[in-house]
């Protein structure tokens, strides 16, 4: 979801939902957007992400480590239940 779709939820479903926001460095961004051979055009998602979340700060828990393990991130989650 992105930021704009995040503004959109009632403050009742904010309340009851949990994001995360993975903020990874654009390089290591860029290198994965182009080993998946996706259609879209690399710069052009790049741009946008940038635009997208720019100041963002309606997230409850941020990962910034490009090797991190969805795992450990949701039994993190689960011990906040």
């Amino acid at each position: 979801m992105t930021p704009s779709g995040i503004s959109k939820l009632k403050p009742e479903d904010r309340k009851e939902s949990f994001i995360v926001y993975v903020d990874i460095r654009e390089d290591i961004r860029r290198e994965r957007l182009l080993k998946r051979n996706d259609v879209d055009n690399v710069d052009r998602r790049l741009s946008a992400d940038e635009k997208d979340f720019e100041n963002f700060t309606d997230f409850d828990h941020r990962i910034a480590d490009p090797n991190f393990v969805i795992d450990g991130t949701l039994k993190w989650i689960k011990l906040l239940d």
